[in-house]
């Protein structure tokens, strides 16, 4: 029995095996290319009023490195210069795995509030990450935590810095 063109084009069956493939495609372009990692940090940027990211460069095969992360939700926390190398992403415990994170610099900035600890800098307030991430190994150049000052929103008190960690 003859098949005409006119059976292909028009079966369901063939729309939802072209729609599966390039669905596909474009995931692959997006997470293992650098183009794409570049469009999902500028849409995350975009969707998330928190979160700001400067400098993506690299793709998930090879590696990422960010130039600036910041989380601002009250207590803003800053990375600059990460290099990130993933290996997977666990999607029973929904955490990012990674096999090396390197930093240059972790700053934690706490709000003027009343859940901080006074002038007891042996307990900090409760700070939370945006994002779940087991990593084997991490390095920082350098760790700083501030508050802001209560009547000057420009100005910062240094509670703990260390360097060359």
């Amino acid at each position: 029995m003859r098949k005409h063109l006119n059976d292909y084009l028009f079966s369901p069956l063939a729309w939802v095996l072209t729609i599966c493939l390039i669905v596909l495609l474009l995931s692959v372009m997006l997470l293992l290319t650098p183009f794409g990692v570049k469009m999902l940090a500028s849409s995350a940027d975009a969707s998330l009023k928190e979160l700001t990211i400067k400098g993506v460069s690299g793709s998930i095969l090879t590696g990422l490195h960010i130039d600036k992360i910041i989380w601002d939700d009250g207590d803003s926390i800053s990375l600059d210069n990460v290099d990130l190398k993933i290996q997977h992403y666990d999607t029973n415990r929904g955490r990012l795995v990674a096999e090396k994170i390197t930093a240059g610099r972790l700053n934690i900035n706490f709000e003027n509030s009343d859940k901080s600890s006074g002038g007891d800098i042996t307990s900090l307030p409760d700070f939370g990450l945006p994002l779940n991430i087991n990593a084997h190994l991490i390095q920082l150049d350098s760790l700083q935590i501030t508050k802001n000052i209560k009547d000057d929103p420009q100005s910062r008190d240094l509670l703990f810095q260390i360097k060359n960690i």
